[in-house]
């Protein structure tokens, strides 16, 4: 048996290596109006299937949001894009990180629904401001109602509806954790009332 040339195994080494750093790159920073890291980076390094978090979630309803352009209003589509981002930046670690290896498809599942919250009302595009009568319809309408009804989805929307209740009343009273200024708009009593009737709803359940 002939031995390789060690000439072939350098170059093999740094392509390989190139294209190791590539795919890391890519998977670090995941990209604007694009789902791909959930499956390129998120399932690819630790499979869990059709019905794991990765595919049957977060691919699926990152689509789904890229399906509403026509039905947000240019602040929804601030929020959904924004949003959408942070969720697939949160879940980085676990597409690249060999220190969390091996980890298990409940963990990546677990830690995914504890970000969205955080996602959902981020200061500079939080859910709790948008359009009540446009954007909050399309996007809850958007969500499967079997989804909705899981234990992840009710305690999910929970801490939303608790999280926009403290920041629709910072916004009225002008105790500015978002550095708004104190509005009184119709909108936003809307926005308080929305708010308030869903937490009140979820945690009565």
């Amino acid at each position: 048996m002939k031995a390789i040339p060690i000439t072939f195994l350098i170059t093999f080494l740094v392509l390989t290596s190139t294209t190791f750093a590539k795919e890391r790159s890519y998977c670090s920073k995941p990209q604007k109006h694009s789902c791909s890291f959930y499956v390129d980076c998120l399932e690819a390094n630790t499979s869990c299937g059709s019905e794991g978090y990765a595919l049957a979630y977060g691919y699926h309803y990152c689509n789904v949001f890229l399906d509403l352009d026509s039905e947000l209003t240019e602040k929804g589509l601030k929020w959904r894009d924004s949003t959408m981002q942070c969720l697939q930046r949160k879940l980085v670690p676990f597409a690249i990180d060999e220190r969390l290896h091996p980890v298990s498809c409940d963990r990546i599942e677990q830690f995914a629904f504890k970000t969205h919250a955080p996602c959902y009302t981020q200061k500079k595009n939080s859910i709790c401001f948008l359009d009540p009568i446009k954007d909050l319809p399309a996007i809850m309408t958007s969500i499967a109602v079997k989804d909705l009804l899981t234990s992840e989805s009710k305690d999910q929307v929970l801490k939303v509806a608790q999280i926009c209740v403290k920041q629709v009343r910072a916004k009225l009273e002008g105790t500015q954790p978002l550095n708004l200024k104190p509005s009184y708009d119709g909108e936003t009593d809307q926005n308080l009332r929305f708010w308030l009737e869903l937490a009140k709803a979820r945690d009565s359940r």
